[in-house]
């Protein structure tokens, strides 16, 4: 069985480093896909520790920031983040498409099978009912048959005794 689909701490840091590499938002969904499944908790919670763990390899000095420059920092901030959450809903809305087209063909590909199943199983049942049809007529013939036989034989045996 292979362990392709396992979200372990090692597969999740090292995607995250392959993403965070080629300048990829590490995200749950990306890091699922890299590494081939997983559990979205599990993959949360290496995550959160891989993030963590990128903050305390760079040591932070607190310096502190002039009100007026901090009032520019939030603003420029806020419009940064509505950019990428607007930008971010429509790339996963355009994942979650793809995903249910995806999905949407599969579906009409198993609809197919089970017509064409279907199909057949009529064919089979039409057949069946022809046989059956078939065997109670040449039983039906071979009652008739003996009740001849057995005529014949009685005949006979009225010409042979006088």
């Amino acid at each position: 069985m292979s362990s392709k689909g396992i979200a372990t701490r090692e597969k999740v840091f090292a995607a995250a480093d392959e993403l965070f590499a080629k300048g990829i938002l590490v995200t749950q969904e990306k890091i699922r896909k890299e590494i081939g499944g997983g559990s979205h908790s599990t993959i949360g919670k290496y995550i959160r520790e891989w993030k963590a763990q990128e903050d305390d390899d760079i040591p932070v000095k607190s310096y502190p920031m002039p009100d007026k420059i901090k009032k520019m920092y939030e603003e420029m901030n806020e419009a940064h983040w509505n950019t990428f959450c607007s930008k971010y809903e429509l790339i996963t809305d355009d994942e979650k498409i793809a995903e249910l087209e995806q999905e949407n063909e599969t579906l009409r590909e198993k609809l197919e099978i089970a017509r064409q199943d279907s199909i057949r199983l009529e064919q089979l049942e039409k057949i069946r009912k022809e046989e059956n049809e078939r065997y109670e007529k040449l039983v039906r013939q071979q009652r008739e048959d003996a009740v001849e036989i057995q005529h014949l034989k009685n005949h006979i045996d009225s010409l042979i005794s006088p």
